[in-house]
């Protein structure tokens, strides 16, 4: 088996304009998971505000 090479390997279709179909779905999936972490990052920070105004 091949050793695992770092990250760091080029990928041209990876490129804005040349878009292969796995990578617009694969794209698609990493912008939901950026919206979830975004979305959890803010429910965090609103329920630490909330806690705070609470201990005053």
């Amino acid at each position: 088996a091949p050793t695992p090479t770092p990250a760091h390997k080029p990928q041209p279709e990876k490129r804005i304009g040349m878009i292969p179909k796995t990578g617009e779905s694969a794209s698609f999936a990493g912008l939901l998971a950026a919206l979830g972490f975004s979305i959890a990052g803010l429910a965090i920070l609103l329920k630490k505000k909330m806690t705070e105004e609470n201990n005053k």
